[in-house]
């Protein structure tokens, strides 16, 4: 009987252990992988690794960092830079918003986009009034140098009183899916090249371009050194 119990007692221990190693198997970092082995890391955004390895960056960065700006900053304000000090009054504008809504979503993640905007809102006017001193010291902590913000010669601004109106906080357009190519880390600098694809193509067969990000850590968030883009 003795004999049997032991056998009992070691066939559980394997079976929790395979339980656990299949467990691991299936998540990376708290996500959930397909059986394609794709990682679902929110809204919708499927992060695949082409890379040598298992991914090393947490998908909440790659989430935060890669996905939200690349969706974020479209058109004339799309990050796309080779050095931080030529960024664009348009760009500089769109990050802040960006910034502003994702800092929002870590805190309140029921709120909506237009809710990160709350304290620049003018009931009166029905309007965001947002001053360019709040756009720079967004700025300073996401980038190690860049442009003064003055907001000149952008629409909305206002010249009289210096600042911008926006009738709408949020600059989102529509979501992603990723491909991991390549990723490094050293010395707290994180550089990943990503393949971006249309948030329906779900078998990542119809590449947009190809981006490549270059962070650094600073203490609780990441500072953009370089973006570039490859069509």
């Amino acid at each position: 009987m003795k004999k049997w119990i032991s056998v009992l007692v070691v066939l559980g221990i394997i079976l929790s252990f395979a339980a656990c190693q299949k467990k691991a198997d299936t998540e990376k970092n708290g996500y959930a992988k397909d059986e394609n082995g794709n990682v679902d890391i929110g809204s919708g955004t499927l992060l695949k690794d082409d890379s040598e390895g298992e991914i090393t960056i947490d998908p909440a960065v790659i989430k935060r960092y890669i996905v939200d700006v690349d969706t974020c900053m479209i058109g004339l304000s799309e990050l796309v830079f080779d050095d931080p000090s030529a960024l664009t009054q348009a760009q500089m504008l769109d990050f802040f918003r960006y910034a502003k809504i994702e800092e929002n979503w870590l805190e309140n993640p029921t709120q909506s986009d237009e809710d990160a905007g709350v304290s620049w809102y003018d009931t009166g006017r029905g309007e965001y009034i947002i001053p360019p001193a709040d756009v720079n010291a967004t700025l300073d902590k996401y980038f190690e140098k860049h442009p003064q913000f003055t907001g000149e010669g952008l629409e909305g601004y206002d010249s009289e009183a210096g600042d911008i109106r926006l009738s709408a906080f949020s600059t989102y357009g529509g979501n992603r899916n990723i491909k991991i190519l390549e990723q490094s880390e050293k010395d707290g600098v994180v550089t990943v090249k990503v393949e971006v694809y249309g948030f329906d193509d779900d078998e990542f067969e119809r590449p947009w371009y190809t981006k490549t990000f270059t962070l650094k850590k600073d203490g609780d968030i990441y500072r953009f050194l370089s973006v570039k883009k490859e069509m």
